[in-house]
């Protein structure tokens, strides 16, 4: 049983193989973490890494603090996977806010996203399974998903597909006492805090489609402009 700081639950296993990057499933599940960057001249926003070693699965590139700004995602060796762009401010309001697609393409988005709530605390998620499944119906090939907060204290995220739970996401209470949780802008205005999250990925799902939803979680509740480094406060967070 594959276990993070907070005691996350183990995952159930994936009813079948799915994702939308065939050589990102994992056989087996994986605890991964993904790590904010600090450094507002940094354009590596994100890193998620496994845990057990701390080696790099994925790095995300590009800023996120403007309307239509792109963000890659990169395998390890630096090959571009998908990019998520930032359609427009007016996305919050259709519920439609990001559009996920393949590097350079214009046309598919790979993972159709919908906001539900004012409090974005649920969202849906519905892609086109990159394992194409023996059925003569090609609808079966699509997977809903839906991402849902279940602590109102601690950012805890589950994943569920057909009601399996497959993903969980949730604050890494050993990583965060050492990382920066505090930060104050040019104008002394306190800033959310960017903690580390633990990834819990159950066996035949897609570690990149999970560290997606990771930064997606990320940007929601921690998203605001890196403040310069002078004006910048350190804190570590102490929880009992």
């Amino acid at each position: 049983m594959v276990k993070g700081s907070m005691g996350n639950k183990s995952v159930q296993e994936s009813p079948y193989p799915m994702g939308i990057r065939s050589e990102q499933i994992t056989e087996f599940a994986r605890l991964l973490w993904i790590e904010p960057k600090y450094d507002a001249r940094s354009t590596d926003e994100y890193c998620i890494r496994y845990d057990n070693d701390d080696s790099i699965l994925i790095t995300v590139t590009g800023k996120e603090y403007n309307e239509r700004s792109t963000r890659e995602f990169r395998d390890s060796s630096g090959l571009p996977l998908f990019e998520i762009q930032k359609v427009s401010s007016l996305g919050w309001k259709s519920r439609r806010p990001w559009r996920i697609r393949l590097p350079g393409s214009k046309e598919t988005d790979l993972v159709d996203i919908r906001l539900r709530g004012l409090m974005k605390k649920t969202f849906e998620m519905d892609f086109r399974n990159v394992v194409t499944r023996d059925t003569r119906n090609e609808d079966d090939n699509m997977v809903h998903m839906v991402v849902h907060r279940v602590s109102s204290v601690y950012r805890v995220y589950e994943v569920r597909v057909d009601g399996l739970k497959v993903v969980d996401i949730r604050e890494s209470m050993e990583r965060n006492r050492s990382v920066p949780t505090m930060m104050y802008n040019s104008s002394g205005g306190i800033l959310p805090s960017r903690l580390v999250m633990e990834v819990l990925v159950a066996a035949d799902f897609d570690m990149s489609l999970a560290s997606l939803i990771a930064v997606i979680i990320c940007d929601i509740g921690f998203s605001a402009s890196p403040p310069h480094s002078k004006s910048r406060m350190h804190a570590s967070l102490n929880i009992p």
